[in-house]
Order: structure tokens, then sequence, then C-alpha cells
């Protein structure tokens, strides 16, 4: 039986967390125009632009390591309404602690853990973190970004004075819908009849 083939990372840069020195690591990423055409399409956008990312890497006590991140980018979007372009600027940041297996094992396999417990494990700035599990090989802080980026795309764009009406999509583009009459209304009127 084959397996199904795993997905190309469209914007991959990868760290390996053994090699990260004592000081940490500054890095600098921007994706390129190709890349940021695979992730319009995973992302089901109809632009994006440059898509800067800047990591900041670095270990802690107990085989623990700190990603935090910073992006933007500018993008466009078909309006829920209108379907028009929708051009929005993004820009957020993230923070991941990634511990040890070994630590996971240890300290979190209660499903109830105290919060003040976890926080005298991890630290006070735990809160502000999401918390992975250390993989075995690489860190791909590229697919991390993208990760978050995802999360900061309005589900639902709008273009500003947008009505809410529903809209059909023909050959020649966006039009209002027709509306059909609610059949309902033909019973209220019978009852309102004497």
């Amino acid at each position: 039986m084959s397996q199904a083939p795993v997905p190309e990372i469209e914007f991959s840069r990868k760290i390996n967390p053994a090699q990260v020195p004592v000081g940490g690591l500054k890095l600098d990423y921007m994706a390129s125009v190709d890349e940021c055409a695979a992730l319009v399409k995973r992302l089901k956008l109809l632009s994006l632009n440059d898509f800067h990312v800047e990591i900041t890497v670095r270990p802690e006590p107990g085989q623990s390591l700190v990603v935090e991140g910073r992006f933007s980018a500018m993008l466009e979007q078909a309006c829920v309404v209108t379907l028009e372009p929708v051009k929005s600027s993004i820009a957020s940041t993230f923070s991941v602690r990634y511990i040890s297996a070994q630590s996971e094992a240890e300290h979190f396999t209660d499903e109830d853990l105290d919060l003040d417990l976890r926080s005298d494990l991890l630290g006070d700035d735990f809160l502000g973190e999401d918390t992975e599990v250390m993989p075995d090989g690489d860190i791909d802080v590229g697919e991390l970004a993208t990760q978050y980026l995802s999360l900061e795309i309005d589900p639902y764009p709008r273009k500003p004075g947008a009505e809410s009406e529903p809209v059909e999509l023909t050959k020649d583009g966006a039009k209002p819908a027709q509306t059909r009459e609610n059949p309902f209304a033909v019973l209220k009127n019978l009852k309102d009849r004497p």
C-alpha cells in the first residue's frame, strides 16, 4: 500500500535545534515571488506580496528552545459580498516554546496539570506562548510563520460600503443574485383573509 505524498512546503526555512548557539540566532527572511504565488493557492488569496519574517531563536534551561517571530505581508482577498479585491496589510508576532520529549513525558502527562505548576516549570512568560514538543529533526520556522499568517487573515473580507446582498457569479462577473419570493408569504396572505 503506497502512502500519500507529503505536500511540499511553500515557504520552508529550516533550523537545526542542535546547532543553535548559546547566544541564540537572529534570522531575516523574505518570501520569493514563486513562494508567494504558491502561498496564494494554499491560503486561497488573490495575491500575496512582501511576506517578510524576522525570527529570534534562543536556547533556555531544561533543553527548551524559544522561537519568536515577527511577520508582515500585503495581500488581496475576494470580498465575501461583491467578490471584488480587498487589499489589506497584516503584521503580527508569535512565540513558540519547544520542550524536549523527556520534559513532556515527565511534566505534562496529567491533563489537569495546574497552571501555576506549569508556569513554574516553563517560566512566567509561557501563557503568551504556544508550547510544542521538540521535533526529532529540524524546525521549519518558515512554515511556522506561514501558519501564524493564516491565523491573521480575515476569513470574511468585506469591501468598505459593500451591502450584505447575495452575489451570483456569472461568466460576466459578479452581479446581485435574484431573490425568490418567500413561499410562506402566500400562506400568510391566506391566513389574513376573512
